[in-house]
């Protein structure tokens, strides 16, 4: 099959959880069990003089240790790698509002998996197949969708509570010739990593993060596939992303919550203690924005594509706290002096109704 004819591209990712909170895509449970998703974070990196996009995702997810899947799609042939799970903190940190006190200065999935990896039908192609930390990978490529369809019901990841809805959606990315990753958990890696959490328990229940992991591919523009989350989406879904571009960002119905661009000074001048990794992501002339949104599933028709804000003008949001005694001093004595006037007002009324 001709790859670059057939781009498909697929994250599945076999999590622990009956109730999690992950970075976009479609989560798919096994039957009789429920998962919906209230918040998706990404780090987007977009480099526009090679047209290369890199989105770094963490999963996190509490509940029983129930086997999901989570589909993924982006437009083209994607290189898998670890991510660091202190970015995710220190980037909120580093872009999180200010605080200031208004006392002072203030400017207003099936639970068998022994079929995953066999021979697949034809029109589905395996183009890798990797460790990537303790996650298990596949990069996947195909151009019928049937015979995706029947691959993914195949392995146990569709069935038929949720294949009608899933073979709608990625029939769509088929005809778009997107790509397709599957990621899962090695259970034996994960316990390795986490000694001290008991994954199978006698519920089986973990709570936390998994690592997060980091999808490049190249792309002529900046874009979140976000239409596939509709699936498993809660009634209200908050999205963040935070974008690294060469220039301030926006898409519609988002609020921005940072916007700054950096300079070589700039840099050097972040904390390298404190933001080590969030420093090592930028150079010179990049711009980094914050964007928010809460999305309900019915808004989830379009993958959301990214583009320049109207201007480059840096912001970023601020919270107050306490009371404007400033403000108190300048506009207390007249608010005091309007109610003085107002009460006795009353008063005389009240004492002399036949004089207005």
């Amino acid at each position: 099959m001709n790859h670059s004819q057939t781009k498909i591209f697929l994250a599945l990712v076999f999590l622990i959880s009956a109730s999690t909170a992950l970075a976009d895509g479609m989560l798919l449970t096994a039957p009789y069990y429920y998962i919906d998703e209230n918040s998706q974070q990404a780090i987007i990196q977009y480099d526009a003089d090679a047209q290369t996009e890199t989105i770094s995702i963490l999963p996190g997810f509490q509940g029983d240790a129930t086997e999901f899947a989570w589909i993924l799609p982006m437009p083209n042939l994607p290189a898998v790698a670890e991510e660091d799970p202190f970015l995710f903190r220190q980037m909120l940190n580093f872009t999180r509002p200010q605080t200031r006190y208004r006392d002072g200065d203030w400017d207003g999935c099936n639970s068998s998996y022994d079929d995953y990896a066999q021979p697949l039908e034809n029109g589905v192609d395996i183009i890798s197949n990797q460790m990537v930390g303790y996650y298990q990978t596949m990069t996947l490529a195909a151009d019928q969708a049937p015979a995706l369809i029947d691959s993914l019901a195949l392995w146990g990841f569709l069935h038929t509570e949720n294949v009608e809805q899933a073979t709608e959606l990625i029939n769509g990315y088929v005809e778009q010739d997107w790509y397709f990753v599957t990621v899962k958990v090695d259970s034996a890696s994960f316990a390795e990593t986490f000694p001290d959490h008991d994954y199978y328990g006698y519920y089986g229940y973990y709570s936390g993060h998994l690592e997060p992991l980091k999808f490049t591919f190249s792309s002529d523009e900046i874009i979140y596939p976000m239409r596939i989350s509709a699936l498993s989406a809660a009634e209200s879904t908050q999205l963040d992303l935070y974008v690294v571009a060469n220039h301030r960002t926006t898409f519609p119905g988002a609020y921005t919550r940072y916007a700054n661009a950096f300079d070589e000074v700039e840099i050097n001048n972040i904390n390298g203690r404190s933001y080590p990794l969030v420093k090592g992501l930028f150079a010179s002339g990049d711009f980094l924005t914050h964007l928010r949104r809460d999305f309900r599933p019915q808004d989830m028709t379009e993958d959301i594509v990214i583009v320049p804000a109207e201007n480059n003008e840096e912001f970023w949001m601020i919270y107050y706290s306490g009371f404007p005694w400033m403000t108190l001093l300048f506009l207390g004595p007249p608010i005091i002096w309007g109610l003085y006037r107002k009460m006795k007002n009353k008063v005389q009324k009240t004492l002399n109704p036949a004089n207005p």
